[in-house]
């Protein structure tokens, strides 16, 4: 069962927020104001005799609301309806299903007119206590149709700049949608983002890269219009990448194969942080939290950094969250082992409520205490909501690879305490393919099909892939090989429903109808951010001077020395910035430096797609007839920062992109005195000579 505490200082934070924060934050006491607008987050209570709230915002037609609320203490369960300007429910929600906390409610939802809207409060089941409202709100973006039956390759930038497309499901055949990673990434892939919602704004779908080489959504026929959302995971991303996206008749797909990327290089074992010296006075104790408890606190002047803990089990799934409710704040957050060794570093949650909330997801590595440090990204600073949701380790089914196993959601078996549990199983990726998890729905609902919820987790306990049914008839998430184990979660999305799914795991190129799957013809999409590249070239000259160069001389290092834990003090709120440090230089530079700017080759954008047959010189590389040596001017991709395999770079041929790796039987120069063992890629060869 989960608990709820009461957080000491949640009386004098309902005050401070009745007059506003660092940073500007609309908030209120629901009983005493009930205007909001975008970017709002509103604490209020419900319990005696104040048995909802009601509040208003200005929205445009086109626009995309999100809405949330949670709990903050007494055991509220909130649920939420969004209200037309003509008083017409036209939503509602109970239930948060990308939560663990499913007593959270929220939505999503495009708004039909311009005008007033109403979001109404409530509590579901006679509950009471506080809760914490915030409304998000965007304009209709620009998107690019997809044309049905074709493909397009859709760059992404470092940045996370986002491409938003459109498809309409076929009247004739259900439709799938394919996104296939393209370009090579840590820890398997290129770290992606994809997000998928449908006419009303509803997200159906979201999947991530890094371990996945391609998901493919499969939606009923004659479903409607939908929005892909796809972008980079800046935070992750080393360079530009590129997706290919395919629109076609579920029963002909595009071809299970998929690119072959170079071995990854495992990344460099991050040290213990140690703040610096003099800043140990400045972290502020928070306290221990635990499970489903939250808590509120201040990021300020005097107070940059604050410091939690919680009690853990080895094996235990955690979702740690941290919510800015001052606008322009943007937490990040930094979770420890109990041994003092980062398990987690985020700043940016692109599954979260919020993208700018922080958020972490991870499978406990050991019993103990761990300590959770909350900042300000870019120095922001302002009032924040903290909570840690957790569930020990799941009793999870082994699925044979090649097996097939059919599940009902609710189980049969259900008990009256736990009507609609979640069923858990766990597969593992095969070594010498990439493996393919292959989701059907059987069974008919609202308002296409049955409303399932199934969830995708990585070994570490980080969200891979999130499908929604009531819409899709199946859903495809292909790993890459020998990239770990995974959990995954099934749910009924609606209690008061129950359906029957399927659910398998086969290597790629074996998984179910692949052998009747024909690739639909490529063309243009040049409506997409695109990156100015320049090369900077830097030249360095020497000042002539009479005087000796100084040597700087490293400062000595006190030891640092633990703070000593304190009862949680809530730090009033600072309207005052928090400065930012400035660097003064303590040496005479000894150098000049000119810097020379050359263009790279950009294409234009012209917002349109276009066929093409893909003769050389079109600008689009086909992989079937074209590569680097038979159509350099499509082809060439050396020193774009991407190794493509595909078009025949290698270590040898494009050293830029693809940088050495051991065991690619190609001895590149600087594999020497690295490669050069009995049998390795440099062993007697005249490169090292």
């Amino acid at each position: 069962m989960r608990r709820w505490f009461v957080t000491g200082i949640i009386a004098w934070m309902l005050a401070a927020l009745c007059l506003g924060v660092a940073g500007g934050t609309r908030t209120a006491l629901a009983q005493s104001a009930n205007t909001l607008s975008y970017g709002s987050s509103v604490i209020g209570f419900i319990g005696e005799g104040q048995t909802f709230a009601l509040y208003s915002f200005e929205g445009q037609e086109g626009d995309l609301v999100n809405i949330r609320a949670m709990g903050m203490d007494g055991g509220l369960s909130p649920a939420i309806q969004l209200i037309a300007p003509d008083g017409t429910t036209l939503i509602s929600s109970e239930d948060d299903l990308y939560s663990l906390e499913t007593s959270d409610a929220a939505l999503s939802f495009v708004l039909p007119d311009d005008g007033t809207y109403q979001i109404q409060v409530e509590a579901v089941g006679g509950t009471s206590g506080n809760y914490l409202l915030q409304l998000n709100g965007s304009p209709d973006p620009e998107k690019i149709p997809i044309t049905f039956d074709t493909r397009v390759r859709v760059p992404l930038l470092e940045s996370g700049e986002i491409t938003y497309l459109e498809f309409n499901a076929n009247e004739d055949c259900a439709t799938t949608i394919t996104v296939t990673n393209m370009s090579p990434g840590v820890p398997f892939s290129y770290p992606y983002f994809m997000r998928v919602r449908d006419e009303n704004g509803l997200l159906v779908a979201q999947a991530r890269g890094g371990n996945q080489l391609e998901d493919r959504v499969t939606f009923a026929l004659g479903s409607g219009t939908y929005t892909l959302e796809l972008r980079s995971i800046a935070r992750e991303a080393l360079s530009d990448g590129e997706v290919e996206v395919a629109l076609t008749c579920g029963e002909v797909q595009p071809t299970c194969d998929l690119p072959v990327f170079p071995p990854p290089t495992p990344p460099t074992p991050t040290p213990t942080p140690t703040p610096p010296a003099g800043q140990l006075a400045l972290v502020q104790q928070g306290g221990n939290l635990d499970y489903y408890q939250t808590a509120i606190n201040v990021i300020g002047e005097n107070s940059p950094q604050v410091n939690y803990t919680f009690i853990g089990t080895e094996g235990d799934l955690i979702n740690l969250q941290v919510m800015g409710i001052s606008q322009d704040f943007d937490p990040q957050v930094t979770v420890l082992t109990p041994g003092g060794q980062i398990l987690a570093v985020n700043d940016d949650d692109l599954f979260s409520f919020n993208p700018t909330d922080a958020a972490v997801s991870a499978i406990l590595p050991a019993t103990g205490q761990y300590s959770v440090l909350i900042s300000g990204e870019g120095g922001t600073g302002g009032t924040f909501v903290v909570r840690v949701l957790g569930r020990s380790a799941s009793e999870a089914e082994e699925l044979t690879f090649g097996g097939v196993i059919a599940v009902e959601a609710p189980p049969a078996d259900a008990s009256a305490a736990q009507p609609n549990p979640s069923q858990f199983f766990t597969f593992e990726s095969e070594p010498g393919c990439a493996t393919t998890l292959v989701f059907s729905n059987l069974s008919e609902g609202e308002p296409y099909t049955f409303p399932f919820l199934f969830i995708v987790r990585d070994e570490d306990g980080v969200v891979i892939a999130q499908m929604v049914g009531g819409r899709q008839t199946e859903d495809r998430v292909i790993v890459a090989p020998d990239s770990g184990r995974y959990e995954v979660e099934i749910v009924a999305a609606d209690p008061d429903a129950r359906g029957e799914l399927e659910y398998r795991t086969t290597c790629a190129g074996d998984a179910l109808l692949c052998e009747q799957f024909v690739d639909p013809p490529l063309v243009e999409l040049e409506s997409t951010p695109t990156a100015t590249r320049v090369r900077i070239t830097y030249t360095f000259s020497p000042i002539p001077s009479d005087t000796p160069t100084e040597t700087p001389v490293p400062p000595p290092q006190p030891t640092a020395v633990p703070p000593t834990p304190v009862p949680p003090t809530p730090v009033p709120p600072s309207n005052t910035p928090i400065p930012t440090p400035t660097l003064t230089p303590s040496l005479t530079p000894t150098f000049t430096v000119t810097a020379t700017f050359t263009d790279l080759p950009t294409s234009t954008p012209t917002n349109t797609l276009s066929p093409t047959t893909d003769p050389c010189g079109d600008g689009i590389c086909d992989d079937t007839t074209e590569n680097s040596t038979t159509c350099n001017d499509d082809c060439g991709f050396c020193d774009d920062g991407i190794c493509n395999p595909n078009q025949g770079e290698d270590a040898a041929t494009c050293p830029d992109d693809c940088p050495p790796v051991c065991g690619d039987g190609i001895c590149n120069g600087s594999e020497c005195g690295i490669c050069s063992g009995p049998g390795q890629d440099c062993d007697g060869s005249s490169v090292c000579a």
